[in-house]
């Protein structure tokens, strides 16, 4: 179980992380550190010891988790994240919809972090303080690129701690301290703990894919829909809350609109993305995601998606022949 100590101490690895020039810089190609040795960082619960050289932006988050005890599940990269982390049990993730404020008003503390793995941004970075805003990053080398660059901050804004910026965030990630997710979130422009209304989980979408030149039945809540080995051309959702949707990839690279048909059916289609949107009112401020996967012609069963947060379902190259779709509680 996380403490309060460990979760600050997390912070004040990556603030030596900023303020350690000589040490520590930006790199993709030496994210781990030098291998020369180590740095001792006081912390709340004592010192610890890291490696000394470059980090990247992921990799400087979650060492500074790992370097005091909060297990991270072995995440490397923003690809993984959320699926390893949340694995943990350490860790609650709150969706910024907008780029920047999370959806339920949660505010990230210090010793949480943000995470932005979409189309336009892939980054991390950690809260070093809630007020005023201010966040810790590993952000570029001296000469704006992400490799072949000396060991250290050659410029003092390799990492560096700075004012919180918003715009392409995806998630707020929580650090979860003594086994109990904060309930603090925004309200009237204020701070402070609130307590959700009762609610109930909502009906599992329906879903149903076209194959052998016909429309198949309705499955719903994790059932398999399709046949190994014999091509989609088409996908349909429904219940997915009040703004949700699904998107297709056909074989040719095209991506249709969201909640479009392939109506000629003469492509197969080789990627889904499907995003669920919760209504509130009636969860009682729960917050609910698709959780779906596919096989593909080859055979195999990718892993398990969550909303629109990795790119979709499919590798875009293989036809799609099964899916399963249904939700989980965020």
């Amino acid at each position: 179980m996380t403490t309060s100590a460990q979760k600050n101490s997390a912070a004040q690895v990556m603030e030596h992380y900023a303020a350690h020039d000589a040490s520590h810089g930006y790199a993709q190609d030496a994210r781990y550190g030098d291998g020369k040795g180590t740095c001792s960082v006081k912390t709340d619960i004592g010192t610890v010891k890291v490696k000394t050289g470059d980090r990247d932006c992921t990799s400087g988050v979650a060492t500074a988790y790992e370097a005091v005890g909060i297990d991270t599940g072995g995440a490397t990269w923003t690809g993984d994240y959320y699926e390893c982390m949340k694995s943990t049990g350490n860790f609650k993730f709150h969706r910024t919809s907008d780029g920047s404020n999370c959806d339920d008003g949660y505010i990230a503390q210090r010793g949480d972090a943000y995470l932005a793995h979409n189309d336009h941004w892939k980054h991390a970075a950690m809260c070093t303080s809630a007020n005023p805003d201010k966040l810790a990053e590993f952000s570029q080398n001296s000469w704006g690129g992400i490799k072949n660059d000396a060991t250290g901050d050659q410029t003092g804004r390799e990492c560096l701690v700075r004012d919180w910026y918003g715009g392409h965030w995806d998630y707020v990630i929580e650090v979860i301290v003594d086994g109990k997710p904060s309930s603090s979130t925004t309200g009237s422009g204020s701070t402070g703990s609130s307590s959700k209304k009762k609610g109930k989980a909502p009906s599992p979408p329906q879903y149903r894919i076209y194959r052998n030149g016909k429309w198949q039945k309705w499955r719903e809540d994790g059932q398999s829909a399709g046949v190994a080995g014999t091509a989609i051309y088409d996908f349909d959702a429904r219940y997915l809350g009040p703004h949700g949707w699904f998107q297709l990839t056909l074989e040719d690279g095209q991506v249709l609109e969201r909640n479009a048909h392939n109506d000629a059916h003469a492509k197969r289609v080789t990627g889904i993305t499907i995003y669920y949107d919760t209504d509130t009112s009636k969860t009682g401020g729960v917050y609910y995601e698709a959780l779906y996967r596919v096989q593909t012609a080859s055979g195999a069963w990718l892993k398990w998606e969550h909303d629109d947060l990795d790119g979709g379902a499919g590798d875009d190259v293989n036809a799609i022949c099964r899916i399963q779709l249904k939700i989980g509680e965020c």
